[in-house]
């Protein structure tokens, strides 16, 4: 059993990384927008929309980024990331417990 629990440690481990490396690079695109812009950030933009609130976006190249919707996908994989991280830590846990102690 705690071989068991310490290779799936590993996966766990190695899921969270493969989990925090897709938050860090998971973007949310936008549909152009005709928005009141500012002269000296053409990029940026910001607005209050009757439907949907308030609004961010700004162009990378030519990709309109949607940034409250990229924030809010970014902090669910997060939170899936920590949760294989501590899924890993508990594992390692049962399998150290259930490992021989050494005599001493």
């Amino acid at each position: 059993m705690g071989v068991v629990c310490g290779w799936g440690a590993i996966v766990f481990a190695i899921g969270a990384a493969a989990l925090w490396f897709w938050a860090s690079k998971v973007t949310v695109t936008a549909p152009p927008v005709d928005s009141p812009g500012d002269p000296e950030h053409p990029n940026d933009m910001i607005w209050v929309d009757s439907e949907k609130g308030m609004q961010i976006v700004t162009q990378a190249g030519s990709t309109i980024v949607n940034v409250l919707e990229t924030v809010r996908a970014q902090s669910r994989w997060n939170s899936y990331a920590a949760l294989a991280a501590a899924t890993s830590a508990t594992l390692q846990a049962v399998a150290l417990y259930m490992s021989p102690m050494p005599p001493g």
